[in-house]
């Protein structure tokens, strides 16, 4: 096998919280006097270290259609200290939820879900670019480790082994041939702390279409040095006509859900899905192209719970038939259920003395 491969492992690992940050609660809002419920937010980090965080403020009611505000709320001191609240969008005939901030570029973007009861419904989706006036700048994520391949040097970091031959490290570029079925680069002096938000960017292009993997290890004992089959990463690599600017994100970090050792993924609403991808087979397939993906991906499959409420026989049988591994109620399951007005809204402290485990 003879391979041209171009590397410019400017293998940036990245991540949104500082490595080792321990976990914990930042903020807790109670509810209070003309703010009943306090719901769904998403939390970020700006360029200059602030914390800001973006929830659902109730203010007409507790009910999932009651009115509400979009909240904002700032923090200089990484969440010891929050500043007050400052209403982002507020409708007194509306509602909102499934909040999301995320980075476009230099940009800030709100995403989320609104209600109106003139219209109807949660009905609207909306995406808001929020002002450089109430957020500053926009945060670049932590770089913890990057080599950029300037010089030969580089290569007593990231070893290759004998199936790549003719190995060069110049102007930001590994240049390598593959003369046998293995090539690698390996590098054992790096160690970093995992979290969930942690990804690698690398920038590469080969003289053919091909697979390549990314292996890791939290240990250097064992037949491989502590690599192994269940902590790698396939991802596909293009011809030599593109660069290709590749993301990973590993998920190495031990704090996901895993149902029997698979990543749990949580589908509402597998009726609807069943909808719109046009019957039970089609999703059937859809399911099976995943767990295909997920195994090409290093992982032994995914483990899909639907999120609903019918419980009935023949639907849990189609469920069953499309790919699914259980079923759950869309909040929450057991005795809270029993007394209940609806199966959408249960009581927080039902849910506490019922879930004691949860």
């Amino acid at each position: 096998m003879r391979t041209d491969w171009w590397i410019v492992l400017t293998l940036v690992l990245s991540a949104t919280l500082a490595a080792g940050a321990e976990m914990g609660p930042l903020l807790v809002i109670e509810p209070g006097p003309g703010n009943p419920r306090n719901s769904e937010g998403d939390i970020i980090e700006l360029k200059d270290g602030r914390l800001c965080l973006i929830y659902s403020r109730f203010t007409g009611g507790s009910g999932d259609d009651a009115a509400a505000d979009l909240a904002m709320r700032i923090s200089r001191d990484e969440g010891r200290t929050w500043s007050d609240d400052q209403i982002i969008e507020g409708n007194p005939d509306g509602w909102y939820c499934y909040t999301a901030v995320t980075f476009v570029k230099d940009r800030v973007l709100l995403v989320y879900c609104a209600g109106d009861k003139k219209i109807g419904g949660l009905n609207r989706l909306k995406v808001t670019a929020l002002s450089r006036d109430s957020l500053s700048s926009v945060h670049a994520s932590q770089t913890l480790c990057a080599w950029e391949f300037d010089s030969e040097r580089e290569l007593q970091v990231w070893r290759p082994n004998a199936h790549l031959a003719n190995v060069t490290a110049t102007n930001g570029m590994v240049k390598a041939r593959a003369v046998d079925s293995d090539p690698f680069l390996l590098c054992r002096d790096v160690t970093i702390a995992a979290t969930p938000h942690q990804y690698i960017v690398t920038r590469m292009k080969a003289s053919r279409a091909g697979i390549a993997e990314l292996f890791w290890s939290g240990r250097l004992e064992g037949q491989y040095g502590g690599l192994t089959e269940a902590k790698k990463l396939r991802f596909s690599v293009r011809d030599a006509n593109h660069w290709q600017e590749i993301v990973l994100f590993p998920f190495w970090h031990t704090g996901y859900c895993r149902i029997d050792g698979r990543p749990a993924v949580f589908l509402w609403d597998p009726k609807a899905i069943r909808i719109d991808l046009g019957g039970s087979e089609a999703v059937r397939e859809a399911f099976e192209k995943s767990q295909e993906m997920a195994r090409d991906a290093g992982f032994s499959g995914i483990t899909l719970i639907a999120l609903g409420y019918d419980f009935s026989q023949g639907h849990i049988r189609a469920l069953k038939e499309e790919g699914y591994s259980g079923i759950t109620t869309y909040h929450e399951w057991g005795a809270t259920i029993d007394g209940q007005v609806s199966r959408k809204l249960f009581r927080y402290e039902d849910v506490v003395r019922d879930s004691p485990g949860a």
